[in-house]
């Protein structure tokens, strides 16, 4: 049995349109992707590998994924200056994370004449957060 749904754009210029679908027995996905024919004036497949999986899927976040991931925080802790400017952003995957555990994702913001011009960042805890620029 297959599943999977049909897409074709709105936009008339692109003459795009995708199918997907996964099986459920062999666990393979299958992309077709249909592009406009100018020469026969019809819709034709364009021929795609197939990705087959199996077994545990299972993927743990790493320390880039992390970073790519802002929804993936939960902890987010911020420090400015006098000025009001945001200086440190601290951010943690665990919402109990004590200030001193050591793996929170630390952003510096240096800023000159009122505006941000560079941003550096580092894991390290939020307590020695100012130590090692």
């Amino acid at each position: 049995m297959w599943k999977g749904a049909f897409i074709q754009g709105s936009d008339p210029d692109s003459k795009a349109a995708i199918a997907a679908a996964i099986e459920a027995e062999t666990r393979t996905l299958r992309i077709n992707n249909w592009v406009w024919d100018t020469d026969s004036v019809s819709w034709i497949r364009m021929k795609q590998p197939s990705i087959e999986y199996s077994g545990d899927l299972t993927v743990t976040m790493g320390d880039v994924e992390k970073l790519l991931a802002n929804a993936y925080w939960v902890n987010i802790k911020y420090d400015y200056n006098v000025d009001g400017e945001l200086i440190y952003r601290g951010c943690n995957d665990d919402l109990s994370a004590a200030d001193g555990d050591t793996d929170w994702y630390i952003t510096r913001f240096d800023y000159t004449d009122g505006s941000a011009t560079q941003t550096r960042l580092r894991k390290t805890s939020w307590t020695n957060r100012t130590i090692g620029w």
